[in-house]
């Protein structure tokens, strides 16, 4: 699996911890699977990458931003 990057938008790093509903929530980057339709967000900015059928696909698709 690709590593994650940063945010393009505000460049946070990777948030710590668990993603849902917890102070790490809204600290950094972070790969969630809802509903089976995974995708990156960056709790810091609000910044959401596309929902994609796979995480692989998630993390790719939001490494390859401009």
């Amino acid at each position: 699996m690709e590593e994650l990057k940063g945010c393009p938008s505000c460049g946070s790093g990777l948030a710590r911890g668990p993603w849902r509903y917890t102070n790490a929530s809204f600290s950094g980057v972070e790969l969630v699977d809802y509903d089976g339709a995974p995708y990156v967000w960056c709790g810091n900015c609000g910044e959401m990458g596309r929902r994609c059928e796979t995480t692989d696909e998630a993390t790719k698709a939001w490494n390859n931003r401009q």
